[in-house]
Parts: structure tokens; C-alpha cells; sequence
């Protein structure tokens, strides 16, 4: 449907008879397929085969380089170098000036939200834009070409102008 002016599909679960898209998507030839997720043996795998990119959420680092060996693996098995794979996490973070003013705004979020704060102090890391990217940057070392910061209401506008600001300076992003 993203190359052929009409397409015609009969599969298992759905079938499609002469369907129109438009607007075409603007990425030639197709759009990138992104896969997200870290189970080791069909996640990664299916990463491996077909992917453009991977997105996973921000773990330790001995975590990640293990699920990026189980990547090459899974890459080794379709000829595919690993390289070629975009790489992104997911993060959740608060960020503040201080490590006491991104404490505060925690606690600011689980009053608004009603959301107990050390529920989300497990959610979010609380810091500042220097750790975070401290925290970051073996990652961009690791291959990882894109975060993506995780924004749920309300808005923290505070935490995304830092992250803009200072953060992704720090990393070259």
C-alpha cells in the first residue's frame, strides 16, 4: 500500500481488495520499520531479520551490551550486520536544576498526578541534566543513535527544555 497506487492482499487474518493509501509515506522506499521490545529470543530476532530500528527502554549498562551480543548474534544467523540497525532507548526522567530541585519536582508530579512518588521515583529518574547525560553517554557509546523521552501528562515542560538545553548538547545529539 506504500509503493503500489492500489493493492490487493489476502492473508490469514485480513484480506484487501484494490485499498488506496494516500497520502504515500514521504521515505523512499518505505517507511522504517522499527521494532521495540528485549525479548532475547523472538524480539531480537525478529529485530535482526527485518527491523530498521530497534527501540528499547533505558536498563543498565551490562544489561544492554548483553542484549546488543544477543542482537549480533540473531544478526550473524541473517548475514546482517548489527551496525546497520538503529538503535534507541526510551527514557523517564525528571529533571531539575539541583538534585534537591528534581527531588521537589517528584514530589510536585505525585501531588498532581496522585501518583504515590516513590512509585515514581521507580518510574522516573530524578537528577540533573549533567548525571543524566552521565548516565547516557555510554550508551550514545554503544551505538545508540536516539532517545526517547517518555512525556506523559501533565506536561514537563521544565524537564524537556533541560534535556534540549543540556543534555543533548552533552551527548552530540
Amino acid at each position: 500500500m506504500w509503493t503500489n497506487k492500489r493493492t490487493t492482499f489476502e492473508g490469514k487474518h485480513y484480506q484487501l481488495k484494490d485499498a488506496l493509501c494516500e497520502p504515500k509515506p514521504v521515505q523512499s522506499p518505505s517507511i522504517p520499520l522499527w521494532v521495540g521490545g528485549m525479548g532475547e529470543r523472538r524480539t531480537l530476532r525478529v529485530v535482526a531479520e527485518v527491523a530498521d530500528g530497534w527501540n528499547t527502554f533505558l536498563m543498565p549498562e551490562e544489561e544492554y551490551r548483553h542484549k546488543l551480543d544477543v542482537l549480533a548474534g540473531h544478526c550473524e544467523d541473517f548475514r546482517r550486520d548489527p551496525g546497520d540497525i538503529r538503535k534507541q532507548l526510551s527514557i523517564s526522567v525528571i529533571l531539575g536544576e539541583t538534585e534537591a530541585e528534581a527531588e521537589d519536582r517528584v514530589k510536585e508530579r505525585a501531588a498532581t498526578t496522585g501518583i504515590d512518588a516513590d512509585l515514581l521515583r521507580g518510574r522516573f529518574m530524578a537528577t540533573t541534566p549533567e548525571r543524566f547525560a552521565d548516565v547516557l553517554r555510554p550508551f550514545r557509546g554503544m551505538g545508540v543513535g536516539d532517545f526517547l523521552m517518555l512525556a506523559r501528562p501533565p506536561v514537563d515542560e521544565l524537564t524537556m527544555e533541560l534535556f534540549a538545553k543540556r543534555v543533548a548538547p552533552a551527548l552530540h545529539i
